[in-house]
């Protein structure tokens, strides 16, 4: 019996005429609101560019606010 501990999510990017397929590891839990992230494939929890994942409503609001990620303080960009 194990338990699962976080969903990934494949995306793939373009850079510089590149085409890169990527899995980024959401895990269970949102990093401001601290509710479940039920579902990865969920359109309601984003990925941005520092790899970090959260509610789509949670980081509206803490990038309106003008605040960097909370986990890593890098700039938020969505992926």
């Amino acid at each position: 019996h194990s338990k699962q501990l976080s969903d990934t999510r494949e995306q793939t990017i373009v850079s510089e005429g590149k085409e890169m397929k990527t899995t980024f590891i959401v895990g269970g839990s949102c990093g401001l609101c601290h509710e479940d992230k039920n579902d990865a494939i969920d359109k309601n929890v984003i990925v941005m560019k520092c790899s970090h994942s959260f509610h789509k409503s949670c980081i509206k609001i803490w990038k309106d606010s003008g605040l960097k990620c909370p986990h890593c303080k890098e700039d938020l960009e969505e992926i």
